[in-house]
């Protein structure tokens, strides 16, 4: 992962998923995005950058397994990450995942997505907090 996210690795993940909005996945039939030719919503996720920047790092202290982890999809993650990160909507969710090198495995008819994370580090990571007591 690169010292600081910038909006080019964020347009990278956009252009690679071009059915990425704010609120995670449509059913857009995949439309040929540049990475400058992002609709309205796509740059709401661009103007996130520090957020993004920010939730990527703290993923990236999450160990990774082979498989996706049936048990969270990244909106729940989402939630879990917010109180320590501050609110970031799903799409950019989704984002600092991937560039937190996460795989993304979308979840059929719905915006989200799993990833390969381990539940083990997560609640590691996350005990202490307001969601995972110690």
């Amino acid at each position: 992962m690169p010292q600081r996210i910038t909006k080019a690795d964020i347009q990278s993940v956009l252009y690679e998923y071009p059915g990425l909005r704010k609120n995670g996945f449509t059913d857009n039939r995949r439309q040929p995005y540049g990475p400058d030719d992002c609709p309205e919503e796509r740059q709401e996720i661009l103007q996130e950058h520090d957020r993004i920047d920010r939730v990527a790092k703290w993923l990236g202290g999450i160990d990774k397994i082979k498989s996706t982890n049936p048990r969270y999809n990244s909106y729940e993650l989402k939630d879990f990450i917010e109180p320590e990160c501050g609110f970031l909507s799903h799409g950019a969710m989704i984002v600092a995942a991937k560039l937190a090198g996460f795989r993304l495995s979308r979840i059929a008819n719905s915006g989200k997505v799993r990833l390969n994370i381990s539940e083990k580090s997560l609640k590691s990571k996350l005990r202490g907090t307001a969601r995972f007591p110690s």
